[in-house]
């Protein structure tokens, strides 16, 4: 038992770091994790921790910084075109004449280092491919992640389920044991046998129920992110 609460103490000292929020074992025991509802869906859990995920954001936003470099180098490739109207009244050189207008349309070009130029766009646009494939790799992570804590989830659920019922036989085994030791029907050895049996049965649905809180926790976070509160 002693190794179990160190096992505890670390494992929340860790966890109240990554969320710098303080926490102990009874608020934790008090609190759920991810939302049952969630677990039940794993479509919505892969979809909501890959909309949450940091990886993800960075490079999405990576992507989009790198779309608007590559707009911004092919707008520099691009002549501009304007169009400018004049019109001259009177002239220095004949004193009777008339307003004159025109009507200019010119194109105008600072391409200047064309070919490096356009070698900065091919390198941008290569960058975006490299951004994309990133995005994609990054989801998939994410994904893998996710599908295992969900498998580990339900593996934990279903153990839990067939220990609550070992529990419980080993139990009334113990209980039963005692009562015949008083009565002369069994040795103080089978009373101690049935009490290990019952305390192995224990530990074994604690650690399966430690394991199930852990998994569940680390789904929350993936999936609804670090609340301002524990409760929330």
């Amino acid at each position: 038992m002693v190794v179990v609460q160190a096992q505890q103490e670390s494992a929340i000292s860790v966890l109240s770091q990554i969320t710098n929020i303080e926490l102990d074992s009874a608020t934790l025991s008090k609190s759920r994790g991810v939302r049952p509802e969630l677990i039940q869906n794993i479509r919505v859990l892969l979809d909501e921790a890959v909309a949450r995920d940091p990886s993800v954001e960075r490079s999405l936003g990576e992507k989009r910084r790198t779309a608007a470099e590559i707009r911004s180098r092919k707008s520099a490739l691009r002549p501009d075109v304007f169009l400018r109207f004049e019109r001259d009244f009177g002239d220095f050189q004949f004193s009777n004449s008339g307003p004159d207008s025109r009507v200019i349309v010119g194109v105008r070009s600072q391409l200047g280092a064309g070919l490096s130029s356009l070698s900065s766009v091919a390198s941008a646009e290569a960058e975006l491919k490299a951004s994309e494939a990133q995005i994609n790799a990054n989801k998939q992570d994410v994904k893998e992640r996710v599908l295992q804590d969900y498998s580990l989830a339900n593996s934990f659920s279903a153990r839990i389920v067939a220990l609550e019922i070992a529990q419980v036989t080993a139990q009334d085994v113990s209980d039963s044991y005692a009562r015949q030791f008083l009565a002369g029907r069994k040795s103080w050895l089978d009373v101690m046998n049935a009490a290990r049996d019952l305390q192995q049965a224990e530990l074994q649905l604690a650690d399966a129920q430690a394991g199930f809180l852990v998994v569940s926790w680390r789904l929350r976070i993936r999936v609804q992110g670090v609340p301002g509160g524990i409760h929330s």
